[in-house]
This record gives structure tokens, C-alpha cells and sequence, in this order.
């Protein structure tokens, strides 16, 4: 028998490096990213003229480096899985970037030779450096890759430093842009901002600092975090002299550069200082669209953003993951003034529309990024034995005060700056109708007076057609007469609908300030379970099952607790980085349940159905917390149903069938039922109760503590459910109960 196998063909090198890899740009951000994966805390790279006009690429990093074992088995293996198995990386736990194996054949694209020389750690405590050498130029097509030997030298000392260290040699300056630099630093900007993250079961993450410097080329970067601060709307620093004054500085888009001192003076706080990058969801308010897009932006924010504290160049812990500043506090309350008269007067100053009402236009805590510095020998600030977080002390509430001044004092210039935006966009729509028209009219009319425009205009043309085609132009005159109707309807409903729409924001917020709240209550509960736990241990056996019984108790209450609060993370106030994503549908209808388990249980609701439910039925791409609002409100009306019934036996039926075109979502409850009369009218805004027997019968049945559990009905529960699934082109629609029922509602799902 012959035994055959397979050979690879150099070309294959080139696929993977010149042809897969489509730019230089590209190729050295992937080489960058194996920095990150490597747990760098630096990576300079720098761009070397030789002199036969060819450029050398040095790419250097402190990451944990490669064994000699490590480089055969990943390195010289192509397409390894190794990333793939070990998703977090060793000290830090970063998600590692890579997975295909084939990132360091970019540098093929980047130029003709490689030199790898890297230094690791062994068991032994031993330093091994290891210097490899790969000429490209020998891997042409016709060649057996498993043929070709790169030469390689091993050596090991009693000290050192780990690192890679790549150079690459016969580059070319043609394709390196300024544009493609402004690539570079917006692909690396999510990989720079990680500073002082803490993974569970990892050592505190120090950063990731990137240096790009070229002969000849203005493009040094020596922390991209920097560049980030200063990219966005506004950058706020503030700082302490030595005489205790606090010293505030903004440079904001189109405010300029501003300057103030605060209030007061903070002698226990001298040579602190923090910087804070403003950065607004919205791409037209950056200062510096080439480092931050909207994309980066959103994903940015979402996982680096905040202020954080940083003691000796490390930062403190949970400083900028909290809301320690009181930021979502005041916004959920929707605060409107500050606290600082003088804040008020420069507001006045500025001549704000309704002064008092400016810090309304303060930004989602998400939206400040940057960090304050202690420095050494800083006294009132002494970390907690566990590392998180300062003891109770008044320098603390001084810092707060210090950093808050200035956040409040920016918020006073964002006030400006949107009321600057605003009143240019009026006016200048006001001006291009005024120029089309030919008719000046109140600003607060616009809406009105362009109709009234667009109806004469068409009566005028009427009067211009030819009496025998004029009784059709009749109808289209008859058309915008209705149209101008139902606008006027529809702006004046979109009034009372955004106001309802205010008030669930605030709800939200206000959810999440209580869930921050909860968090650190159950913390207690697990310490009061710990040390009550510990003494059960120490008495009779009688006394011990007590005591143990009321441990069980506290954890049942935990988990509780802790499964509820779970839900909360979808309320943030940065939905636009959500991903759309094919979601279980028996776990959220489970998860949904849960929420309502403590009303379930004191009216004894039957929920069936949800056990049948196959495991593997997926529903979507939709957002998980728009599967999420659709099922709570499904639930929250069957659940008032079956209340305000009064029903011995309250029942509420889950079904989920899979079909070709998708999934088929039916529940089913034994309530007060709704007239087939009514079935389309429950979706109109604002209608709560189109049979009038709804809340009627709760106010007989459910005990008014449990109103806030399942509110009153704003009547805008069924309408949202209705546009999410219009959105994702699913439909809701009540059907005739069949026998034993008395409502069904299916909702198709995509």
C-alpha cells in the first residue's frame, strides 16, 4: 500500500500574505494586534530609511515573547488554532484578537525579509532568546514550504527582558499615505484605550501603549488614549496649584479655549489633576474624525469609557466603571441646576436659553473618558484592604467636588454649543423655505406655514391648468388638503408620545441607579450569609439546622435577586453599539418569566408551556433587548388579565412553532378576554383598555403595592411591541381564543 500525504506550495504564502492582506496599513495592524495578544503593555514601531532608499520596519513590543518550543508549535505551524483554544490571554485575560493562524505572514506584504528575535521566560526562571530569520524571496512559487530552512539561534542568560521584536526589511515608502496612517490609529484606537481594565482571575491590566515614529514624518504617537481624549467634542483638564486653587481649562468644538477657576479651594487636594475626553455619539461633533469613527466610537464607549482614578500610575479600582461621580444619578432625576451659584452666573453670562435648566445637556457618564492622577505622597487617600476602592474620608469627597466642578462646568458650554447647533439648523432651513416661498413666518410655526405654502401653491397651479383637466387636479388638491390634516394630527400625537417617551427614559435610568443600589446590598447579604454561616458552625445540632436553614434562605434571595437584576444591563443609554444576533427563544421566554416570579407566586399564576419549548429554536437577528421588551409585555398584559379576572385557577400558555418562513410565538390566558371588535384598537397609542374592563377589575384584585410590579398601562406596551416586529419584518396580532381560553395573541417572529 502507498502512503501518500500533502506537500505545500510557497504560493500559498503569498495568498495568505499579499492577497488576503490588501493593504500595508492592514498588515500592521494585524502584526500589532499579536503585540496585544501577547500582553504588551508597548509596542513602538518605526519606519528606517536605508541607504539604497528602502525602508526597515521595526516592530518591538514587551509582551511574554516566544519559547523556542512556542515558535515551532505556533509560529512555524500555519494556520495553528491556538488562539482559537485559548480565547484570553495569560497575565492580563484580554480577548485575544487573532484566530486563523495566518497573521504573521503579513509581513510578507510589508516587505522581502523578516527577522524574529524574541526573548520568554522558562520554568526554570532562565531567559531564552531566540533569533530567526525568513527570506522571503526563497518562498516562491514551485517550492515546498516544509523544504525551505530559516536559520536560527538560541540563547539563554539568568537575566533579562521578555519581548518581540520584529524587522522587516525591503519596504517601500509608496503605499504608506497619511490616510492610511489615519487607518492605522482608528483600527488600533480600541486596543490603546484599554487602560487599568480588571478581568476576574487576572492580574490588572496596565494598558497598552502604541509609539509610531518615521524618519522624516510628522506622525509620532506615543499614546493613542491621548489622541482619543483630544479627538472627541471637548477636552476638559483641571487642576490643583499649590496654593489649593482649582484651575479648570476647555478646548471644545466651536467654543474654543476656555478658562475658569472654581468656587472654592482645595488645600488637601494640591498636585492632583485629571483630563477628561467629551465624546458624544454623534460623528459631526468630533474634533478629529480621522482618529475616532462613529463605529469606533460607539464600541469605544461602550467598553473603556468613564473616569477612572490612577494612584503611582496604577488605577484604582471600580473607579470609572461606577458611577462615582453621580453623573447617571442626576440624569436619571433629570437635575436640572447645579449645585454652584457661579455656575449659574456664567450660564447667565452666556445667555442660555433658561440658565437654569443647563445641566439638562449634561452627556451619559459613557461619554466622558479620560482618568484623574494622584500624586505621590497624596495623603487622605488610602486603598481599601481588598484593593477596591478608598476608605471613607473627606479627601475623597473633596476629589469628587474637585473633578464634578469641571464636568459640570463643560456641561455649562455643551448647553452653548447645542444651543449654537440648534439655532443654526433653524435658521438655515428657515432660510431656504423663506427663499423658496417667498414668505416670512414664526420659527415656532414652521410646520404650519409650510403647509399652508405647499396647499396655496397647489390651489395657484389649479387656477393654471386647463379647465378640462382641472377636475382631476381637484383630487390631488383634495389629497394635500388631507395630508396637511393628518400631518398637523401626527406632529401634535407625536408631542404626547415623546413626552410618555421621557418619562419611560427616566424610568430607565432610575432602574439602573436602583440596580447599582441592589448590587451593593446583596454584597451585604453575602458577608451577613458568610458570618452567620461561621457561628452556625459553632452551635448544637438543633440551633446549627435553624441557623443553616436561614443560610439557604439568604442564598435563595441572592440568586434571586441577582437573576433580576441580570435584565437590567439592557436598559444602558448606548443601544446603538447593540448587536443584532440569532437568539434562543426558550431561554428569554424563561428569563422573562422569572421577573414576574414573586407576582406569580402570591396569585398563584399557572405559566405552562415553556418546558415544551425545543432548545434549538432560534429567532432573529433582532436586538436581545427587543425580544426582551416584547416578551415582558406580552407577559404584563396576560398576567393583568388573569388578575383582574378574579379566575380561581389563572393560567397563562406558552407555544412556539417553527415554520419555513420562521417562527410562530402563541399565548394563550384564561383573563377578561378581549372583543374581537377591539383586537386592532389594543395597538393604537395611548388605548390601555379598549374593552373597559381591564383596570376595573385590577382595582378589585390586585393589592396596590403590586400596582409598580406591573404599572398602570401607558397604552404605548403593545405599539412598541408592533414597530419592533415591523422592523424586523415579524407581525402581532390577537386571534379568537380557541376553547378554554379567552385570549390569544401570535406573534410572528423572523
Amino acid at each position: 500500500m502507498e502512503e501518500l500525504k500533502f506537500s505545500v506550495d510557497s504560493a500559498l504564502l503569498s495568498e495568505l500574505g499579499e492577497k488576503l492582506v490588501e493593504t500595508v496599513h492592514v498588515a500592521l495592524v494585524e502584526l500589532v494586534k499579536n503585540a496585544y495578544d501577547a500582553d504588551a503593555t508597548l509596542v513602538e514601531i518605526a519606519f528606517l530609511k536605508e541607504t539604497s532608499g528602502v525602508y526597515s520596519i521595526i516592530i518591538a513590543d514587551n509582551g511574554i515573547g516566544m519559547t523556542l518550543d512556542e515558535i515551532n508549535k505556533y509560529w512555524m505551524k500555519i494556520a495553528t488554532t491556538n488562539k482559537v483554544k485559548n480565547r484570553q490571554s495569560g497575565i492580563y485575560g484580554r480577548s485575544k484578537t487573532g484566530a486563523k493562524g495566518i497573521g504573521r505572514f503579513c509581513c510578507r506584504r510589508l516587505g522581502t525579509t523578516l527577522e524574529l528575535e524574541t526573548t520568554a521566560r522558562l520554568e526554570s526562571g532562565d531567559y531564552q532568546k531566540t533569533v530567526v530569520k525568513f527570506p522571503w524571496t526563497k518562498y516562491s512559487p514551485g517550492t515546498d514550504v516544509t523544504q525551505i530552512k530559516c536559520n536560527g539561534e538560541v540563547s539563554t542568560s539568568k537575566t533579562g527582558r521578555t519581548g518581540t521584536t520584529l524587522t522587516i526589511s525591503g519596504a517601500t515608502r509608496d503605499e504608506w499615505t497619511e490616510r492610511g496612517f489615519n487607518f492605522v490609529k482608528r483600527q488600533l484606537t480600541l486596543l490603546s484605550a484599554n487602560r487599568g481594565a480588571l478581568r476576574v482571575g487576572y492580574s490588572p491590566d496596565p494598558g497598552f501603549n502604541i509609539k509610531i515614529t518615521a524618519d522624516g514624518e510628522s506622525i509620532e504617537t506615543k499614546d493613542l488614549r491621548e489622541e482619543i481624549i483630544e479627538s472627541g467634542w471637548g477636552t476638559i483638564s483641571g487642576h490643583v496649584d499649590s496654593t489649593g486653587k482649582a484651575i479648570y481649562e476647555l478646548d471644545a468644538l466651536r467654543v474654543g479655549h476656555k478658562k475658569t477657576e472654581g468656587d472654592r479651594k482645595f488645600p488637601e487636594l494640591k498636585g492632583i489633576s485629571f483630563k477628561v475626553g467629551i465624546i458624544p455619539h454623534v460623528k459631526e461633533q468630533l474634533r478629529n474624525p480621522k482618529i475616532l469613527s462613529k463605529k469606533i466610537t460607539n464600541e469605544l464607549l461602550d467598553e473603556w469609557s468613564g473616569i477612572q482614578i490612577r494612584l503611582h500610575g496604577f488605577r484604582v479600582f471600580p473607579y470609572g466603571e461606577d458611577d462615582w461621580l453621580n453623573i447617571e444619578r442626576d440624569r436619571s432625576l433629570s437635575k436640572s441646576t447645579f449645585d454652584s451659584k457661579n455656575l449659574l452666573v456664567i450660564a447667565k453670562n452666556l445667555q442660555i436659553d433658561k440658565p437654569g435648566r443647563a445641566a439638562l445637556h449634561m452627556l451619559s457618564n459613557k461619554s466622558y473618558f479620560g482618568q484623574v492622577e494622584l500624586p505621590d505622597g497624596i495623603k487622605g487617600f488610602e486603598p481599601k484592604a481588598n484593593r477596591e476602592g478608598f476608605l471613607a474620608n473627606p479627601a475623597i469627597d473633596s476629589l469628587k467636588e474637585f473633578v464634578r466642578y469641571g464636568i459640570d462646568w463643560s456641561t455649562i458650554y455643551r448647553a452653548y454649543f447645542d444651543q449654537l447647533e440648534t439655532k443654526n439648523k433653524t435658521e438655515k432651513a428657515h432660510k431656504e423655505f423663506t427663499e423658496v416661498s417667498g414668505k416670512e413666518s414664526d420659527s415656532n410655526a414652521i410646520v404650519k406655514t409650510a403647509l399652508n405654502y405647499i396647499e396655496t401653491e397647489v390651489e395657484n397651479i389649479s387656477r393654471l391648468i386647463p379647465s378640462e383637466k382641472r377636475q382631476n387636479f381637484k383630487k390631488i388638491l383634495s389629497s394635500v388638503k388631507t395630508a396637511h390634516s393628518a400631518i398637523i394630527s401626527h406632529e401634535t400625537s407625536s408631542q404626547e408620545e415623546l413626552r410618555h417617551l421621557r418619562l419611560i427614559a427616566s424610568t430607565s435610568s432610575l432602574l439602573l441607579i436602583f440596580s447599582h443600589e441592589v448590587k451593593s446590598l446583596l454584597g451585604m447579604l453575602e458577608s451577613s450569609r458568610s458570618i452567620i454561616k461561621n457561628i452556625a458552625s459553632r452551635l448544637q445540632p438543633k440551633e446549627k439546622q435553624v441557623m443553616l436553614g436561614v443560610v439557604e434562605s439568604l442564598e435563595d434571595s441572592k440568586q434571586r435577586f441577582s437573576e433580576l437584576l441580570g435584565l437590567t444591563y439592557l436598559i444602558g443609554v448606548d443601544s446603538k453599539s447593540a448587536k443584532e444576533e440569532r437568539l434562543a427563544i426558550k431561554e428569554h421566554i424563561s428569563r422573562a418569566t422569572k421577573c414576574f416570579d414573586l407576582i406569580k407566586t402570591r396569585y398563584t399564576i399557572e405559566i405552562s408551556g415553556i418546558e415544551e419549548i425545543p432548545m434549538n429554536i432560534l429567532v432573529g437577528p433582532l436586538l436581545e433587548a427587543e425580544l426582551f421588551a416584547l416578551l415582558l409585555n406580552l407577559l404584563s398584559n396576560s398576567i393583568k388579565s388573569v388578575i383582574a379576572s378574579g379566575a380561581t385557577h389563572k393560567k397563562i400558555h406558552f407555544e412556539v412553532i417553527k415554520e419555513a418562513k420562521g417562527t410562530t410565538l402563541r399565548v394563550l390566558d384564561n383573563g377578561v378576554g378581549l372583543s374581537k371588535a377591539n383586537f386592532e384598537e389594543a395597538f393604537i397609542p395611548f388605548v390601555s383598555d379598549p374593552d373597559k374592563k381591564l383596570y376595573s377589575g385590577l382595582t378589585s384584585n390586585l393589592n396596590p403595592e403590586d400596582r409598580g410590579i406591573l404599572g398602570t398601562g401607558s397604552g404605548l406596551g403593545l405599539t412598541i411591541v408592533r414597530d419592533i416586529l415591523k422592523l424586523r419584518g415579524g407581525k402581532i396580532e390577537f386571534k379568537t381564543p380557541r376553547s378554554g381560553w379567552k385570549a390569544q395573541i401570535e406573534v410572528s417572529l423572523p
